[in-house]
């Protein structure tokens, strides 16, 4: 039963490609496998993860920190 999400979404790429959708399945499966890999990282090594959001966040952040 765990791996019903995944096989939907395989699915749903597989028609995506079928209906000549290539650039939205690549986009999608892009985001989901990034998505994927984060929660992973965030289960396995929580603290490293927390860390290196921070470390993102201050980089897209755009602007030094003010008083």
């Amino acid at each position: 039963m765990k791996s019903l999400p995944y096989f939907a979404f395989l699915i749903l790429v597989a028609v995506m490609i079928y209906l000549k959708l290539h650039l939205i399945a690549v986009v999608a499966f892009g985001l989901w496998a990034f998505f994927f890999a984060y929660w992973w990282l965030s289960e396995r090594y929580p603290r490293t993860m927390i860390t290196l959001t921070w470390l993102f966040l201050g980089m897209i952040s755009g602007g030094r920190w003010r008083r």
